[in-house]
């Protein structure tokens, strides 16, 4: 039993329901992945130096949630953002210098290393 949620928590909650409502997706079919903030008391230029680093994980990061496409479609949409992006997983454009180049960036690397075959709608 739970006696607090986070703000975490609560986010993620909140993002579930934008991508359950912007993709009419059902709450079996989606998938999510987190990636936790990271503070470093040292500083954040330590490592290339070949210092210590002792990083720490915040329960805090972000949240994306993904569901499968039939079409060979990447389309991505963010709550923060206006718009959406929508690329065949096939060809992804060159950056684009906006919001989604990162999540761009990641799709093609995932590509390149696996294969991928079917789409994604991504939030």
């Amino acid at each position: 039993m739970r006696l607090l949620q986070t703000t975490s928590d609560l986010l993620k909650e909140q993002m579930l329901e934008f991508h359950r409502d912007s993709f009419n997706v059902p709450a079996e079919r989606l998938k999510s992945v987190f990636a936790p903030y990271r503070i470093c008391p040292l500083g954040a230029h330590v490592d290339h130096q070949l210092g210590m680093v002792s990083a720490l994980a915040t329960e805090m990061g972000i949240w994306v949630h993904y569901s499968e496409r039939s079409d060979g479609q990447c389309v991505i949409r963010s709550e923060g953002f206006p718009g959406e992006v929508q690329f065949e997983l096939s060809s992804p454009p060159q950056r684009q210098f906006d919001w989604a180049d990162y999540a761009r960036g990641a799709l093609q690397t995932l590509q390149r290393r696996y294969s991928l075959t079917r789409g994604l709608s991504i939030s």
